[in-house]
């Protein structure tokens, strides 16, 4: 079952559950979806070990995991002459930067409908993408912004004493922030193209109702004529007069 980004401190073990975002596989869709991979870390006070673990995945997060163990077998040496805690940022660093083009495929995205909707071109299909991308953003939020609190508070607990994963954690922090605040605007633009939708909807609208209000205007007069010679009166003095059909028209 998916859960909550979330950092467990329990005794001398420290549980770290994070979650890994990816791409779907057609390109053509104005949105992103993100997976339901979740990466849990487990360290140990005063371990030389870290175990990590993830759920089932799809084909793009099993390669970004085997990359991602290549690059700690390249640097097993310099692992080992440090604590397995050094492992935590290391991780997590590449869990994080997984964001930043997921984020920047949801900016492209967004300015694609923005010019669709700005030409005039909006559609039914225009119209729930925009809710897609809208609901993702919250989505990303419900998972960036526990990330960013749990890793303010794993610097201030004893798992991570050295100065320099202390300072990558706080790195880690000032990269979360800063994606937070890349949720925050998208939602916001994506709210704005709600409105701008909405707005050319509306315009539409309008312009359809001028055109059937000029329609019905210029066949008023029509129907009154027929209304009035079409009535069953007896004696309709316009009839007996030769030119009284031109008069008429």
């Amino acid at each position: 079952t998916p859960q909550r980004p979330k950092m467990l401190s329990v005794d001398s073990t420290l549980l770290l559950i994070s979650h890994i975002p990816s791409k779907p596989e057609d390109d053509s869709q104005h949105y992103i979806e993100m997976s339901n991979t979740q990466l849990g870390l487990m360290t140990f006070l005063g371990s030389p070990f870290c175990v990590s673990f993830h759920n089932e995945s799809d084909e793009e997060v099993r390669n970004w995991t085997s990359a991602l163990d290549e690059r700690i077998r390249i640097n097993v040496e310099g692992f080992r002459q440090k604590k397995a805690s050094a492992l935590v940022p290391f991780i997590l660093r590449a869990v994080v930067d997984k964001y930043f083009p997921l984020l920047e495929s949801y900016s492209d995205d967004l300015e694609e409908l923005e010019e669709w909707l700005m030409t005039g071109k909006s559609s039914k299909n225009v119209a729930k993408a925009i809710s897609r991308v809208k609901r993702d953003m919250s989505r990303l939020r419900r998972v960036i912004w526990p990330m960013r609190e749990y890793i303010a508070d794993a610097m201030m607990s004893d798992f991570f004493p050295d100065l320099e994963t202390k300072r990558k954690m706080q790195e880690l922090y000032e990269h979360l922030t800063y994606l937070a605040d890349m949720v925050e605007t998208q939602r916001d633009i994506s709210a704005g193209l709600v409105d701008l939708y909405l707005s050319s909807q509306d315009h539409k609208t309008q312009e359809v109702v001028q055109r059937l209000t000029v329609i019905g205007a210029t066949f008023i007069p029509f129907s009154f004529f027929a209304g009035v010679y079409g009535m069953n009166f007896e004696h309709l003095p316009e009839f007996k007069f030769e030119v009284g059909y031109y008069l008429f028209w």
